[in-house]
């Protein structure tokens, strides 16, 4: 291979070198958006050189991961736009889905998030799917909608692509069938996002895929490019030989990443998703994985090929120790803090004993605090809440999330306004601070994405996106915080990274991790996290004196933000069962120990903070 991982410029080529690359290669494999066409536009002369190609003898094939239309659909595009292709010669991941459902003799239901090709390409090969227009849930909250959801036994899949009615209900649902292990999960592809513009960008499939792995807590499989699989068949059917043929795409980890897999020559071209500022960065990092997804070659546009001729913690159980030892080793401690789900109380309803054990330590004299992640509620809503279940909490004591970004903001001085994703008490804790932030709960997209993204109106004023949880989140608000998030003079600014909050029936409430990780996902950025495990939620009252971490316990059930904040924070901690965590998966945590997952580990575990009653 003449110019491997060399990023070679074609048009800096002589002629002679670039015939002779030619002759290097017998099929060429074009991805489809930001090559040959931008939505419903053929880029220019794309069409011309792909059939040109084939007139020089080049075997010509279209390998994309849009799964939104069947391989009729594209075939009926490609021909509307010009291109001379057969059916047989177009490979989507949609497609690639269902042959790979086929293969594994799937008898069983597949639950789809994305669009009407998945549909299609399932039914072709006699797999059955769950239509993918959802009712809208009816019911007095989330927790009761869901609760009360219809759930089909027979699904024995679930397929993730990009789907523009994505939202909170497709999410929930998706997630609740993944429960059960046995229910594959599966990605037509992991494309972020997809550009409209030089300026604006729609999520793409990867984005929703990235929403539900977080709540599900494994990867799916995925189906399309950089996988293999996708031109697996004409390889093993000698259509294709590897050494011979080119990928020509426009984004390193889809195209550029599917051709090393393949053992393929790989093209870059600049009409799409990608920069040489792009591969420089991938030329630059250290990371094994970016080395791959280096191109062997580069062009502005594909159409430059006819113009140049060629182309931490032992986790003890409590509760098997004496009195007397337990006792010892709490007395050390002069402030305790508890978080609120999964300790205090499960959503409307105070945990048995919870009310009782956490006035008690407070009845020693200690200092107790709540610091919770939930964002949808403002601080004070939180203390009238704990205040109705009977617990005896001071008003300064109830700390947040979206008091944790409120705080964050003004210590910045912040003048501009805040565009917010997640619940209202955001907006309230800004608010109490003087800062202007807003939303939009009832959008809708009426006609598509894009349209949706070209007639918006922006703020010019937004100085920060904040992203929490959200019962109603839709794409409205990730697009809109996307296009702000654009601008890298913009705060991108997260509540929190709680991935689900189950509910009983072995189903699930989607945390913010999954709005984040939208978002993240769509625009390469890496959120400023201010809640739990960020040690700045309780920086004002450490700075204070009010709290003092060689002396405070801090008591959660959830080992990435509350176990993890204790050990940020230089607190010690106390693991309870009563929410999210398992006492074997932290045992097999500790018994590994391996360095980095230590930090995850507490020091002792209690089924339910009403135990440490025997102990005070």
């Amino acid at each position: 291979m003449p110019f491997k991982k060399g990023v070679c410029q074609l048009l800096a080529l002589n002629k002679f070198s670039i015939q002779q690359w030619m002759k290097t290669f017998d099929a060429m494999i074009f991805d489809a958006d930001g090559v040959l066409w931008r939505f419903d536009n053929p880029v220019d002369g794309a069409p011309e050189t792909f059939n040109a190609l084939r007139a020089m003898g080049k075997r010509a094939f279209i390998c994309t991961n849009h799964s939104a239309w069947s391989r009729q659909q594209l075939f009926d595009k490609a021909e509307r736009l010009g291109i001379i292709v057969e059916k047989n010669e177009i490979i989507s991941s949609a497609w690639a889905l269902a042959h790979y459902l086929k293969e594994r003799g799937f008898k069983r239901k597949v639950y789809i998030i994305g669009g009407q090709g998945i549909v299609d390409e399932l039914k072709d090969v006699g797999i059955e799917s769950i239509p993918i227009r959802e009712r809208p849930l009816v019911g007095a909250s989330l927790r009761d909608q869901v609760l009360n959801m219809p759930m089909d036994p027979d699904v024995g899949a679930v397929a993730v692509g990009i789907d523009q009615y994505f939202d909170v209900v497709k999410l929930t649902k998706a997630c609740c069938y993944l429960r059960n292990p046995k229910v594959i999960f599966l990605a037509t592809n992991q494309d972020r996002a997809l550009a409209v513009n030089s300026d604006l960008f729609i999520p793409g499939a990867g984005s929703m895929v990235s929403a539900v792995q977080a709540i599900a807590n494994r990867p799916p499989f995925t189906c399309g490019k950089p996988n293999a699989l996708m031109c697996l068949h004409l390889m093993r059917e000698g259509i294709i030989k590897p050494e011979r043929t080119l990928m020509v795409g426009d984004t390193l980890y889809t195209d550029i990443l599917f051709g090393y897999n393949c053992g393929f020559q790989t093209l870059l071209v600049g009409s799409g998703n990608t920069t040489l500022d792009d591969v420089s960065k991938a030329q630059k990092s250290k990371d094994p994985m970016m080395y791959r997804q280096i191109p062997d070659l580069f062009l502005p546009s594909i159409s430059d090929l006819l113009k140049s001729n060629m182309f931490k913690q032992t986790c003890t159980n409590l509760t098997t120790l004496s009195i007397q030892r337990v006792r010892q080793w709490l007395n050390g401690f002069e402030t305790i803090i508890c978080d609120a789900d999964g300790v205090l109380w499960h959503f409307d309803k105070a945990i048995d004993g919870s009310v009782e054990a956490f006035n008690a330590i407070q009845d020693t004299g200690r200092n107790t605090f709540i610091v919770t992640n939930n964002s949808c509620l403002c601080s004070e809503n939180i203390r009238l809440k704990a205040r109705d279940f009977g617990f005896n909490v001071h008003k300064d004591h109830v700390l947040n999330s979206g008091k944790s970004v409120a705080s964050f903001l003004s210590s910045k001085n912040f003048q501009q306004k805040v565009f917010v994703v997640g619940g209202v008490g955001i907006i309230e804790e800004l608010s109490d601070v003087n800062i202007c932030a807003f939303q939009f709960r009832n959008e809708k997209i009426e006609k598509s994405m894009r349209d949706f993204a070209l007639e918006m109106e922006v703020d010019e004023d937004v100085g920060a996106v904040v992203v929490g949880r959200d019962d109603s989140f839709n794409m409205c608000s990730v697009i809109r915080a996307c296009h702000y998030l654009r601008n890298p003079q913009i705060l991108f600014l997260g509540c929190c990274l709680d991935a689900a909050y189950p509910i009983g029936n072995n189903r699930v409430l989607a945390g913010a991790a999954a709005m984040i990780a939208l978002v993240k996902t769509i625009t390469s950025r890496k959120p400023l996290i201010l809640g739990k495990p960020n040690p700045w939620i309780v920086r004002e009252p450490i700075e204070s004196g009010a709290i003092n971490p060689a002396t405070t316990l801090m008591i959660g059930d959830t080992l990435e933000t509350d176990i993890k904040f204790a050990n940020y924070n230089g607190f010690q901690s106390i693991l309870v069962g009563s929410g999210v965590t398992e006492l074997e998966k932290v045992e097999r945590i500790r018994d590994r120990g391996q360095k980095k997952q230590m930090r995850l580990v507490p020091d002792g575990y209690l089924p339910r903070l009403c135990d440490i009653l025997e102990y005070l």
